[in-house]
């Protein structure tokens, strides 16, 4: 049995391995408060991931103010 459970296991991980992870979840999983699965959809359909570093204007962004924006930027740089 403990052979079988470990094989099953082991073929779970890597399925996840291989499957890609979608870029609002690299995002969200940051764990940057206020920011989730919702917000950072909306914030990747309008810059693009490489680019967050490189925005200073959030405010085309639906849901997203100063608050959040400083908690973004924040979070972004203590994740680098």
């Amino acid at each position: 049995f403990a052979e079988s459970s470990a094989s099953k296991l082991y073929n779970n991980i890597q399925k996840i391995v291989k499957t890609p992870l979608p870029a609002y979840k690299l995002l969200s999983v940051l764990n940057i408060p206020g920011i989730g699965d919702t917000l950072s959809k909306q914030i990747l359909e309008k810059i693009p991931l490489e680019n967050l570093y490189n925005i200073e204007n959030f405010a085309d962004i639906p849901n997203i103010g100063d608050e959040r924006t400083n908690q973004l930027i924040k979070g972004l740089e203590e994740n680098d």
